[in-house]
């Protein structure tokens, strides 16, 4: 099996591990040159927030702390948008879920990045996250 190619669910084997959670996969995918911003789609299921997304985002959906810090460190995109405009930062904040919210913005993940529908993280939590 080739780690940067979909696999049947048209993930790639590192976005499989980044939805498991599985930390230490990741490491290893990432040191052997798997693409941390490859996007990618799930069964079809279009519109949804994994739907066109990064392997991080799909941590972030997945609440795996460890797994999207490992991925940042691999230099995976803070800010990449998914088909609805939705950042990693986007979907912390909808979870929510603040430990992942203050690792994005360690990244420098951006409260004023506005999703399709014109909203920023920060119009997602109703108020403004730190600086």
């Amino acid at each position: 099996m080739d780690p940067m190619h979909p696999v049947p669910s048209s993930y790639t084997v590192l976005c499989s591990a980044a939805v498991q959670g599985q930390s230490e996969v990741i490491r290893v995918l990432v040191a052997a040159g798997a693409d941390t911003d490859l996007k990618v789609c799930r069964d079809g299921r279009k519109g949804g927030a994994t739907h066109d997304a990064s392997p991080l985002l799909l941590a972030v959906v997945g609440e795996h702390l460890e797994a999207a810090r490992v991925l940042l460190e691999g230099g995976a995109e803070v800010g990449a948008k998914n088909l609805n405009g939705l950042t990693p930062l986007h979907v912390a904040c909808l979870k929510p879920n603040p430990e992942m919210v203050s690792l994005l913005l360690r990244w420098g993940a951006d409260t004023n990045a506005r999703d399709r529908k014109k909203r920023t993280p920060e119009q997602i939590v109703g108020k403004p996250l730190p600086r």
